[in-house]
């Protein structure tokens, strides 16, 4: 794997203070995602590009575990819940306030990443019930993702200047 430089990483954490994200996301991150933000949660990746159907996206940083951190993995996860599909949980933002996502939808042990706009996510209250009638709210929020690669490593060796 190429070398990653992580800037101005927050303090490091324990497997309990992950499990306890864990347990409130009802979900296992993968261990190499688990290894990775023990050290470096909040942390900002160098290199950061990613290469995505024909777009750089920038993966600017890791969500922290910190309680008071602006970034929290918790707070960004319940602050824009109703916009993200049941599976799909942030881990890193990049600079236009978009989430780079873990997808546990299809496999609960292995979870593939996505890449989610937030100007294209949605929650009901953006539709008219009767826009609702003609295509279903999971289509749109559907919308909202791409997918990027297979795990956190794959996406770690994704990483470009």
């Amino acid at each position: 794997m190429k070398s990653i430089e992580w800037k101005r990483p927050d303090k490091p954490i324990n497997r309990e203070d992950i499990a306890k994200v864990e347990q409130i996301f009802g979900a296992s991150f993968p261990e190499d995602y688990v290894n990775c933000i023990q050290l470096y949660h909040g942390g900002k990746a160098k290199p950061n590009g990613v290469d995505l159907n024909g777009n750089v996206r920038v993966f600017a940083k890791l969500l922290s575990f910190l309680d008071d951190s602006f970034y929290n993995i918790v707070n960004t996860y319940i602050n824009n819940k109703d916009r993200f599909m049941d599976g799909i949980y942030p881990f890193a933002i990049d600079p236009g306030g978009n989430y780079f996502c873990f997808d546990f939808r299809k496999d609960k042990n292995n979870p593939t990443i996505v890449f989610w706009n937030h100007e294209i996510a949605v929650n009901a209250s953006d539709y008219d019930p009767e826009d609702l009638k003609r295509f279903s709210l999971e289509e749109a929020q559907e919308r909202a993702m791409e997918k990027v690669c297979n795990s956190f490593s794959e996406l770690l060796g994704m990483l470009h200047d």
